[in-house]
């Protein structure tokens, strides 16, 4: 649950969005009119938020944060199989165990790897992609 409180940079531009809104009424569509002013809060939220994810777009990443994101998405798309990670990965298997244990993941209770498993049960990979790797 996101809390925003009244003094909030975040709560700021959701007002000024709310009031780019409550300016140009005439000029939305008709169905946007007839929305309940509680309704109008939230696409203001959502127009913020929007206008945030644009602003990331021209965030540039370190490489140690792509590379824990890259390993962690194929490691669950791999349902938590280290071999078919570092397989998938062109990395060997002791890279992947060297890595996990530096950003704090334990190695010892297989925590991740349920975890990584739960998530990519159900999920249809695509051929090529890591389900089938053996």
């Amino acid at each position: 649950m996101n809390v925003v409180t009244m003094n909030s940079p975040r709560r700021h531009d959701t007002m000024t969005a709310l009031a780019y809104l409550y300016d140009h009424l005439l000029d939305l569509p008709a169905w946007l009119r007839q929305l309940r002013p509680r309704q109008l809060e939230d696409i203001a939220g959502v127009m913020v938020e929007w206008q945030q994810l644009l602003g990331e777009k021209h965030r540039i990443l370190p490489m140690e944060e792509i590379e824990k994101r890259e390993v962690i998405r194929a490691l669950v798309l791999c349902g938590g199989s280290i071999s078919k990670t570092a397989k998938m990965l062109k990395i060997g298997k002791s890279t992947i165990w060297r890595k996990l244990n530096q950003w704090g993941y334990s190695v010892e209770n297989g925590m991740l790897m349920e975890q990584a498993s739960a998530l990519s049960q159900g999920r249809d990979s695509p051929a090529g992609e890591c389900s089938n790797a053996r």
